[in-house]
């Protein structure tokens, strides 16, 4: 992870976008590609897919994306990146928190390392399926400097990027843990610590909102919705398919489906309690997942007859 203005890096990006309904050639910017597919129900559903190394560049071209797409429905944002600019992961991370319905997930065959981990808190969702993985930043440059004036570089980036991590309801010792790790290792968060630091949840108090319309929804009173929520947790969470039982191997766009429905039906115990709008929502949000998901297996097909 590198230090701002290329002082300090951590990754390269390339960015796809997809906001469902309508798709647009694929547009080279700098370091970013970037697609547009958009679907509108009462406002602009829009999907993206950020990977490679983050430079500086990216935030103006990742903000006229954004502002292409509307920035005032729903966002959804895969992440696949080995790191890079940290300063300009953080401003990517603002850009996410101000819609105000963001999710940012990273696939099972997907990576989220250094830098890529402040744009993964700034989702009000967050969700993790592949790796994430930490280390201390570090000035890219072999320049010659004083001691003071790199400890006042490091002064400055660890202000900045705490104040960024306590905006987005994220631990500050998530920051703490990273500078314990020297910058040419790389340690990867357990599932354990992806809930302790927060970046593998919901931003608790997006949570409690979130929380709140779907016992409106329901007829449940909080409590009573936040019990089933728990119930339905356990329950699916036992339908896992053992592929070498079942002979059945599941995308996780499948899995996905499954735990939906499964949830859906110990909440509800019958179907069609959701509002349209919100199932149409979740349908468009699945269906990109499953075309990122054949993305990344042809481009490993194709990484793999090149070897």
């Amino acid at each position: 992870m590198l230090l701002p203005t290329g002082l300090f890096r951590t990754a390269g990006l390339v960015t796809a976008i997809a906001c469902a309904g309508m798709v647009n050639p694929t547009i080279s910017l700098a370091t970013v590609t970037t697609a547009s597919l958009c679907t509108y129900v009462s406002r602009p559903n829009c999907s993206f897919f950020l990977e490679g190394r983050i430079s500086p560049d990216d935030v103006s071209i990742f903000k006229r994306s954004l502002e292409k797409a509307g920035s005032n429905g729903s966002l959804l944002l895969f992440l696949n990146s080995e790191g890079g600019d940290l300063s300009t992961a953080i401003e990517i991370g603002k850009l996410v928190r101000r819609w105000p319905n963001s999710s940012v997930q990273v696939l099972q065959d997907s990576k989220c390392f250094s830098a890529c981990v402040f744009v993964l808190a700034g989702g009000l969702h967050r969700q993790v399926d592949g790796q994430v993985g930490i280390h201390r930043p570090f000035n890219s440059t072999t320049d010659s400097n004083t001691y003071e004036s790199t400890q006042k570089a490091f002064r400055m980036l660890e202000q900045s990027a705490k104040g960024f991590l306590k905006d987005m309801n994220v631990p500050t010792s998530l920051y703490d843990e990273m500078i314990s790790v020297p910058p040419q290792k790389l340690r990867l968060l357990t599932d354990a610590e992806l809930t302790r630091f927060g970046i593998g949840q919901s931003d608790p108090a997006w949570q409690d909102n979130q929380d709140a319309v779907a016992a409106r929804g329901y007829g449940y009173n909080k409590e009573e919705y936040l019990r089933r929520k728990e119930r339905a947790h356990r329950i699916c969470e036992a339908l896992y398919v053992n592929k070498d039982k079942s002979g059945i191997e599941l995308t996780v766009g499948e899995a996905g489906d499954i735990q939906d429905a499964c949830k859906e039906a110990v909440l509800t115990n019958k179907t069609g309690r959701l509002l349209e709008e919100t199932k149409l929502e979740v349908e468009e949000s699945q269906r990109f997942r499953k075309q990122v998901e054949e993305s990344l297996r042809l481009k490993k097909q194709n990484q793999d007859r090149q070897r």
